[in-house]
């Protein structure tokens, strides 16, 4: 299963994604999420990190991290997460590495995660152009 995560940036993607698994990796009702250990570790850093009010920066590429679902230590499902830099979101061309990624990853993803920030979305009036003009 893969699951594609996109949103301008700013959105909130890296913090959504560190903080989800921070929460599901201490385990939530028998399930925890795993991920290997050089994955684990940034992912709780940056957790930490936006635990003490400091978030990360813009992400400078895309991200791909292979998590397994977990129910009473048993493997039941293994993912993989990507995320991507905001700016690939708005990228007009489909010419560019980036752009051709970010189009085969779509035509294989399982789930698509889209975020936006909701106080630009309702204070900038570019915004839901923007969020319409997502170059997907």
């Amino acid at each position: 299963m893969r699951i594609v995560m996109l949103g301008h940036s700013g959105a909130g993607k890296t913090s959504y994604m560190a903080s989800m698994y921070a929460l599901m990796n201490r385990g939530v009702d028998g399930f925890r999420v795993v991920a290997e250990a050089d994955d684990d570790r940034v992912l709780r850093e940056t957790a930490g990190a936006i635990r003490r009010g400091r978030y990360p920066y813009a992400s400078a590429q895309r991200d791909s991290f292979d998590l397994v679902l977990r129910h009473a230590g048993a493997d039941v499902l293994p993912f993989t997460w990507v995320d991507y830099r905001g700016a690939t979101l708005t990228e007009r061309t489909r010419s560019s590495r980036a752009a051709r990624e970010l189009h085969a990853d779509l035509d294989s993803a399982s789930g698509i995660l889209l975020l936006h920030d909701a106080r630009g979305l309702l204070t900038d009036p570019a915004a839901p152009r923007q969020v319409a003009a997502g170059g997907v």
